[in-house]
C-alpha cells in the first residue's frame, strides 16, 4: 500500500483554492501551516497506485451571455451561447486496513469520505499521490466494509471516489 492525500475545501469562504504542491507538501511535513482562511482539510489515505482509472467524454454545458445589444424598441436583447467543455472523471480505489490492531476499526476514516457528499460546500478536492495531482469536485463516493473483526466493527473498507477534474 502506498500513502496518497487528499485535501478538501471549505468553499463557504471565497477565497478558498487549493494550495499549491510545494505549499501542501511543506504543510504536510510540518515546515508550515496552512492560512486560517484556506480552510483546507488534509486526509492521509491508503491507496493501491494499480486502481487509477480515467475516464471522458462527457461534457458539462453551461450558458454564457455572447452579445448583449439593443433591440428596435430600445429594450436590451442579450444572446446566449452554450459553452461547452471536456469532463475528466479520475476513479481513485482507497483502501482502509486496520487488521493489525485488534481495537481499531476503519468506520471514522469511512465516514469522512461518506460526510464529502453530504456537505455541498466541501465538494472540491485535490488528490495528491507521489508528482500527480488532481484538482476537481467529487462526483461520487462509493463505500463497502470487507472484513469484520469478532465484534462487528469494520476492520477493512475499500472507497471509490471519482473526481471531476475539467
Amino acid at each position: 500500500m502506498e500513502t496518497a492525500y487528499i485535501e478538501v475545501y471549505d468553499c463557504r469562504n471565497l477565497d478558498s483554492a487549493p494550495l499549491s504542491k510545494t505549499t501542501t507538501k511543506s504543510v504536510l511535513s510540518g515546515n508550515q501551516t496552512a492560512s486560517a482562511k484556506s480552510q483546507v482539510t488534509t486526509l492521509k489515505v491508503q491507496f493501491n497506485p494499480s486502481s487509477l482509472r480515467f475516464s471522458s467524454g462527457e461534457t458539462s454545458a453551461g450558458k454564457e451571455k455572447a452579445d448583449v445589444s439593443r433591440n428596435e424598441n430600445g429594450q436590451m436583447r442579450t444572446a446566449a451561447a452554450e459553452n461547452t467543455s471536456a469532463v475528466v472523471h479520475v476513479a481513485v480505489k482507497l483502501v482502509f486496513d486496520r487488521t493489525i490492531y485488534e481495537d481499531c476499526s476503519v468506520q471514522p476514516e469511512v465516514e469522512r469520505f461518506i460526510a464529502i457528499v453530504r456537505n455541498p460546500y466541501v465538494r472540491q478536492v485535490a488528490f495528491y499521490w507521489g508528482t500527480m495531482c488532481y484538482k476537481g469536485v467529487v462526483k461520487s463516493v462509493d463505500a463497502e466494509y470487507v472484513l469484520f473483526n469478532r465484534e462487528g466493527d469494520p476492520m477493512r473498507a475499500t472507497v471509490d471516489f471519482t473526481i471531476d477534474v475539467t
